[in-house]
C-alpha cells in the first residue's frame, strides 16, 4: 500500500517507544520491571502495527492494522498510569507520555476513518 515511513502518525509512535526502551526508571525495581516490560511492548506495537498494516494488500486490512494499534495504545495509557500511580515513573514523564499516546490514538482514529472512507477501495 504505502510506506510507514511517511505516516507521521508512525513517526510519532517510533519516538515513544524509543523513549521508553530508553526510560531506565522502568528498570529500578521488580514492579517496575514487570510494568515496563508490558509497557514497552505494547507502546512498540503501535508502531509495529502501523509499519505492518501500511504494507497490507487492502485498505480493509490496514484499517484491522490500525484498530489493533489503537488498541495497544489505550493498553500504553493504562499501563502509563498505573506506573505514575505507583510512583515507579516521575509523573512529569508520564504525564507528557499520557499527552503523546491520547495524541496518537487522535491520529490513529483519523487515518483509520480515511483508510475505511476511501472511495478507491
Amino acid at each position: 500500500m504505502i510506506s510507514h515511513e511517511r505516516l507521521a502518525v508512525w513517526h510519532r509512535a517510533h519516538r515513544l517507544s524509543v523513549a521508553l526502551l530508553a526510560e531506565r526508571a522502568l528498570d529500578a525495581s521488580p514492579a517496575a520491571i514487570g510494568i515496563g516490560g508490558q509497557l514497552r511492548r505494547a507502546t512498540v506495537s503501535v508502531a509495529a502495527n502501523i509499519a505492518e498494516g501500511a504494507g497490507s494488500p487492502t485498505h480493509a486490512a490496514f484499517a484491522r492494522y490500525l484498530g489493533i494499534a489503537i488498541a495497544s495504545a489505550h493498553e500504553v495509557d493504562a499501563l502509563v498510569r498505573i506506573a505514575r500511580d505507583a510512583r515507579l515513573v516521575p509523573a512529569a514523564e508520564a504525564d507528557a507520555w499520557l499527552r503523546e499516546a491520547y495524541e496518537l490514538r487522535a491520529m490513529l482514529f483519523a487515518l483509520r476513518r480515511r483508510v475505511l472512507h476511501d472511495p478507491r477501495r
